[in-house]
């Protein structure tokens, strides 16, 4: 809880006390919003691109890329359905770590900037401790990088 204490009843101190209060309020319903999308998992984030609430989502629903979404339709339905994306995640995921293990050159168990294949950006942001190196800890951790929007 914010108190203020209005000393000599000034305009300056009012408006300070108004603004601390405002800010006091703010930050944990700031703090609760973020914690609420952390927790999105699939099954919601499915539930909002289904606009029309069918239980798949089409290409019109459909806010990426074309080619990933004919991708992701493996049986060509033109829709996606919950289990086509969780399987379409695990394929990414694979190609992922497959991706990583190839990249890493010498097979010292990192990724140097040197052995990187992707955007330097990228590297940069999962570089957590920038010593030059992606190292597994980093890379099982990429939601802190890779994946902030």
């Amino acid at each position: 809880m914010v108190y203020v204490v209005y000393m000599y009843g000034g305009t300056l101190m009012k408006s300070f006390g108004i603004a601390l209060l405002v800010i006091g309020l703010a930050l944990p319903m700031a703090a609760q919003q973020s914690q609420n999308k952390a927790n999105r998992g699939p099954e919601q984030r499915f539930e909002k691109m289904d606009t029309n609430q069918d239980g798949k989502i089409s290409r019109e629903e459909w806010k990426g890329r074309a080619d990933a979404f004919d991708r992701l339709d493996t049986n060509h339905d033109g829709f996606l359905t919950m289990d086509e994306l969780k399987q379409g995640r695990q394929a990414a995921r694979q190609n992922w770590a497959q991706n990583l293990q190839k990249m890493d050159a010498d097979h010292d168990g990192r990724i140097s900037r040197q052995e990187w294949q992707g955007r330097a950006e990228m590297f940069d942001r999962l570089d957590a401790n920038h010593d030059g190196f992606l190292t597994k800890d980093e890379l099982q951790n990429r939601r802190g990088g890779a994946r902030q929007r």
